[in-house]
């Protein structure tokens, strides 16, 4: 008998000291199939080589792993490892196979193979809608399942072949396997398909909602008739999507919900005066609404306007930043035509998401963490869109040319155009608010009609204080300036056009904005629209570049070169994910804007559209692939389920992400909360000492923002309102640095003889600092 398994499964298990104790105790691969537990201890004297050893015979004898001990002249390529194997296999061993497979399939077969391998690569691309990335993907799977498909039919037809039962089981058996091309059967239709994803927990189906109905008039062959037809609003629900993101291991631990208002850095939404004053409960996830309009078919065919799309997006504001810059962490809310939210009211759509958050306010979401069931509730935080977007789901004047444009203020269209400071006396507030919806005039207040916003007990648009930073800055007074810099650059003969297209085309702008590289300027760009013909990310990429490629052809004194310089300085400012007290004094000295927002909600740059305008991509993308008929409306559920296709988790690491439906329960994937080191403790408690932080402190004499002072031209470092003291007292790292770095000789002649005197800083220079500071840093753990 050959006792080939047996030797493989003990030196796989590193125990092939018992290979000759089988061999002794005639135990072959035969009498595997009838060995008992208690039949080992006699063998195995060794409890846990026993157990071992035991797991091992009946993974072998179940045919949870298998490895055919064949030759290359029995099996072609790799099929003598195949993964998965057969259920409830047998063992196959050498000397059961008397004859060989020959690796050279008959030449008609091969032929016909190739055809349809060129068939299917061919309509692939004839369709021209599949990009050649996802056609070798294609191919690949296809290869892969092709592979499997044919190593279990001919590992299934061996093990038949060589049994010992009659000829008319074998065929029956051999018939049976053709029930592997049924593999498609559970998904052949779009119905099968939503539900394998729906019991998968891997897709949300949106629910479609009759709002309204209107007059519609059909293309068919006759007389044209027309008919009533429902307006519909495709909606996925918050709470099912929020639900499946708690469910994900490791997502409710990095929320951040312990941060609160300190008045000394503004980042997230938990860091404004809004969040302050309103008293929110602990256990609350905070969600941003965004609003956009867009052109899934071609916006200059004739067709265009037709299939405009309305889409409500929104993003949990509690996830870190880096999280919420990525597009898949963008949720799809609701979607419907732009020609349908005309005839509607924009309230019938804000009612339905508005009926959600109550109830999500009220009642909550129930889910497991760790064990225990935790009830959380979600907040709207704010609504972010470009200003004509904002403006119409909100009930202010559409129109910006209206006597009263601001959505913020009160102020006349005459009086904007030279105001340069916020005006507190002519503010929206929730009194004035009533009384001009109670006045039903928009030439005299600005307002269309109330929004159902007010609703929420914690909310009005009143308090609404977002300002598109993209559209403002990037698409708005940045392209203006860089029009009229590059022009006058040109006229004075400080560069030409083609000079300056080769520098912007050789200009190494490194991996953080390869993808947003700058076109090249054209002349008739410059003649003609006052924009720099670049989109908003490329607009970024030259207000951040342009300094290193045109600064040496530049005087220091030009005007517009300065004035270019220090709108760089202020976007520097405004679009920081982090933007500190001094910093935002800083920014009231060089240009009072956008201020009083960032102490109300923190960083506008986790509000702009950056991020969400990139969403449309996968409607546009969608539309193209699946229209056929020109006449057939883009706007159907089938975008939207293409559309929530994607994965609807986070793109977190792949340690927190385990499974998509894992019990948070699961002792496996739970994080617990250590206790720090008695030194970290002291330290802490070292820093609530000199700077407290309450979670909800109402001091109000805190938060106010000191100028800072101007004499002359020259300017005066801005200096906040806090305790005067010394920077250095501030022991972050539980040591004085002043003190550290003065010790070393090194970094004294760096520190204060380099680079007083305007010596270039190498790298040396700056690892020979960094290692000063690193190993104080040791010294005091």
């Amino acid at each position: 008998m050959c006792d080939a398994e047996i030797q493989r499964l003990l030196t796989q298990l590193n125990l092939g000291k018992y290979c000759q104790l089988f061999k002794d105790n005639n135990l072959t691969d035969d009498s595997l199939q009838h060995l008992q537990k208690d039949d080992l201890i006699h063998v195995v004297p060794v409890l846990g080589d026993r157990i071992l050893i035991w797991n091992g015979i009946n993974k072998l004898q179940s045919g949870s792993f298998h490895k055919l001990l064949l030759s290359e002249n029995f099996l072609p390529e790799n099929y003598e490892e195949r993964n998965p194997p057969i259920e409830n296999m047998k063992v196959v061993h050498a000397d059961f196979l008397d004859r060989s497979f020959t690796k050279d399939c008959d030449n008609d077969i091969n032929k016909e193979l190739r055809e349809l391998i060129f068939k299917l690569i061919a309509g692939i691309l004839r369709s021209g809608k599949v990009p050649m990335s996802t056609k070798d993907e294609i191919l690949t799977l296809i290869k892969e399942f092709t592979v499997m498909i044919l190593g279990e039919a001919v590992c299934r037809s061996i093990i038949i072949l060589k049994s010992n039962e009659t000829l008319s089981e074998k065929l029956f058996k051999l018939e049976q396997i053709k029930n592997l091309a049924h593999v498609f059967s559970s998904f052949d239709s779009k119905h099968k398909l939503d539900k394998l994803l729906i019991d998968g927990n891997l897709f949300i189906p949106a629910r479609e909602i009759v709002l309204d109905t209107d007059l519609h008039f059909p293309l068919k062959i006759g007389n044209q008739r027309q008919v009533y037809r429902p307006i519909k609003l495709q909606y996925v629900s918050i709470r099912d999507s929020i639900f499946q993101l708690l469910q994900k291991p490791g997502f409710y631990d990095i929320l951040d919900k312990q941060q609160s208002y300190s008045g000394r850095k503004f980042s997230s939404f938990r860091d404004g005066k809004f969040f302050r004053d309103s008293n929110f409960p602990s256990q609350v996830i905070f969600i941003n609404i965004y609003f956009d309009e867009a052109e899934v078919a071609n916006p200059l065919g004739s067709k265009n306007g037709k299939h405009k799309l309305a889409n409500f997006y929104y993003s949990i504001q509690d996830m870190p930043c880096h999280y919420n810059s990525s597009i898949e962490n963008i949720i799809l809310l609701c979607s419907l035509k732009s020609e349908d939210l005309k005839i509607l009211s924009p309230n019938s759509v804000m009612n339905i998401i508005v009926k959600e958050l109550l109830f999500l306010w009220e009642t909550g979401i129930n889910f497991n963490h760790n064990g225990k069931t935790i009830n959380i509730k979600v907040a709207l935080s704010q609504i972010s869109g470009d200003n004509l977007g904002l403006h119409t789901i909100l009930g202010f004047s559409e129109g910006f040319n209206a006597n009263y444009p601001c959505r913020r203020c009160k102020m006349h269209k005459h009086d904007c155009q030279t105001a340069v400071t916020e005006n507190p006396g002519v503010l929206r507030s929730i009194e004035n608010y009533n009384q001009d919806v109670e006045f039903r005039n928009l030439s005299a207040t600005g307002i269309n009609f109330e929004s159902v916003i007010n609703s929420l007990p914690y909310h009005h648009v009143t308090k609404v204080f977002v300002f598109d930073i993209m559209h403002d800055l990037l698409e708005g007074v940045v392209p203006d300036l860089l029009n009229l810099m590059i022009s006058l650059g040109i006229k004075n003969k400080r560069f030409n056009l083609d000079k300056l297209n080769y520098r912007i085309e050789s200009f190494d702008y490194g991996r953080h904005f390869r993808r947003s590289k700058p076109s090249q300027i054209k002349a008739s760009v410059l003649k003609g629209d006052t924009k720099s013909g670049q989109n908003a990310s490329q607009n970024l990429c030259l207000l951040v570049s342009l300094p290193l490629i045109l600064g040496d052809l530049m005087p220091h004194d030009d005007p517009v070169w300065k004035l270019f310089l220090l709108l760089r300085e202020i976007c520097d400012i405004i679009l920081s994910h982090i933007i500190t007290k001094g910093g935002l004094i800083y920014l009231d000295s060089l240009i009072s804007e956008f201020c009083c927002s960032i102490v109300q909600i923190g960083s506008l740059r986790q509000y702009w559209s950056m991020t969400y305008e990139a969403r449309h991509k996968v409607f546009k993308t969608t539309a193209h692939t699946r229209v056929e008929d020109d006449n057939q409306s883009l706007f159907t559920s089938s975008l939207i389920s293409n559309r929530e296709l994607l994965e609807r988790g986070l793109r977190l690491p792949t340690d927190i992400l385990l499974s998509k439906r894992a019990e948070l329960s699961s002792p496996s994937s739970s994080i617990t909360h250590q206790q720090l080191p008695s030194s970290q403790t002291i330290f802490l408690e070292v820093i609530r000492e000199n700077e407290p932080l309450s979670q909800n402190s109402t001091a109000s004499t805190s938060d106010s923002i000191e100028l800072a002072t101007t004499s002359g031209s020259s300017f005066t470092r801005p200096v906040e309102s806090s305790p005067s003291a010394p920077i250095h007292e501030h022991r972050f790292y539980n040591f004085d640095i002043d003190a550290v770095l003065r010790k070393n000789d090194a970094v004294k002649h760096i520190l204060f003889q380099k680079i007083p005197a305007k010596k270039m800083v190498v790298k040396d220079d700056r690892q020979t600092i960094a290692a000063v500071l690193v190993d104080a840093i040791i010294e005091n753990l």
